[in-house]
């Protein structure tokens, strides 16, 4: 079923790439924000060429070790092709760390609002996943993100109206495994649905609601590893290995918030894990957290992907102050019997639309079942250029 949904896949794709275009209509070119821009007739075909690049440096100490360096958080390239109105295909690599594909799919809008997409690309369940990492306020995602799908392969369905979006798919393990993430996520359905409760000028109010069903071969196992604060510093929580498991069922529920300049959201998630053999293992978690501009820019709402987008940009330079309180609970013995909290601390300045300077400070807290306790303290400043 793997192979036959990645050749399926990656039919699709190199079909759409190849798609003939009229000859007789005028061509224009452009490098800006959106990168370096190509249009060839009359919205006939769109070339953009564009990408993120995310250079740290960091400081961390755990009790056991301590350490500050500097790297590349992510060096990611991404090519978007866009046929017609109608079909768009995309393709993001990743040459920093866990290298490998991102987004690798093609899409089709048979009618307005209606999007069809094979390929690999991120499961539709989380609002934090789907929230691109040069647009959240912070330097990493949760710690709850490590038990969300995060990218897999395979093929969704989706409707966005003007409150509200559904999207559902099928979905098998991703081409490339993200740092951070397992491997090995099962195959199954994924879906999600967003409300705009309040919808007004500068105030929104919206909901979600996700859940998620996989079934694992025999030979697949299953893994946390759940960061705070950087990448770079060790993996906070680690659960035990699961090798006995049948099926795993998932929910989410998501809250968002925006009045003009301040953004406020939160989420928490619940897995439960059927084993064969052994008794059912559970893990949950969360999040909750707020940002505002200081200078006063506005954050934006997507209709078509039922999130909260980012601070609008202009010009000029602006200030934004976030700050974020999340936790993961494994504290179930069958993983390992853990629970982590941290807290996150972010000044970020806009420089320009595509350019932005991060600094941030996180402190977790982890104990055991048994009673061992342990601290994290993160340091890290951030040059971000994203088009």
């Amino acid at each position: 079923m793997r192979n036959l949904t990645k050749a399926f896949a990656l039919a699709g794709i190199a079909a759409c790439t190849c798609t003939a275009m009229p000859a007789h209509a005028e061509d224009d070119f452009s490098i800006g924000e959106s990168g370096i821009a190509l249009e060839l007739g009359d919205d006939v075909l769109k070339v953009e060429l564009g990408g993120k690049l995310q250079l740290d440096g960091y400081t961390y100490d755990n009790g056991l070790i301590e350490d500050s360096a500097a790297d590349f958080r992510r060096i990611r390239p991404d090519l978007r092709l866009q046929i017609a109105d109608i079909v768009t295909v995309r393709a993001e690599w990743e040459f920093s760390g866990s290298k490998g594909w991102r987004n690798l799919y093609a899409q089709i809008e048979p009618v307005d609002g209606v999007t069809l997409r094979g390929g690999n690309f991120s499961a539709p369940f989380s609002m934090e996943d789907q929230q691109g990492s040069a647009v959240i306020p912070f330097a990493e995602r949760s710690l709850v993100s490590a038990i969300s799908p995060g990218f897999g392969l395979g093929g969704q369905v989706g409707y966005s109206g003007r409150r509200f979006t559904v999207r559902a798919g099928y979905f098998d393990d991703a081409l490339d495994t993200e740092e951070g993430r397992s491997a090995e996520h099962g195959k199954g359905v994924v879906g999600r649905a967003t409300f705009l409760v309040i919808d007004t000028d500068d105030t929104r109010l919206h909901l979600g609601l996700a859940g998620e069903r996989r079934t694992f071969d025999v030979t697949e196992t299953l893994r946390y590893g759940a960061t705070a604060g950087s990448t770079f510093a060790p993996t906070f929580l680690t659960t035990d290995r699961l090798t006995d498991m049948a099926s795993l069922d998932a929910v989410n529920a998501e809250l968002g918030f925006i009045n003009g300049s301040l953004a406020v959201q939160g989420q928490y998630m619940h897995q439960w894990i059927d084993q064969e053999s052994l008794a059912d293992a559970a893990i949950s978690g969360g999040y909750v957290q707020a940002s505002w501009m200081l200078t006063g820019e506005e954050y934006r709402y997507s209709r078509g992907g039922g999130l909260l987008s980012g601070p609008r940009i202009e010009d000029d330079m602006a200030v934004e102050l976030a700050a974020r309180f999340g936790w993961i609970d494994a504290s179930d013995t069958l993983l390992g019997g853990e629970r982590a909290e941290a807290i996150d601390v972010t000044v970020a300045l806009h420089v320009t639309p595509w350019a932005r300077v991060l600094v941030s400070g996180t402190k977790g807290w982890k104990r055991d079942n048994l009673g061992g306790n342990e601290d994290l303290t993160v340091g890290l400043a951030r040059l971000q250029l994203s088009f």
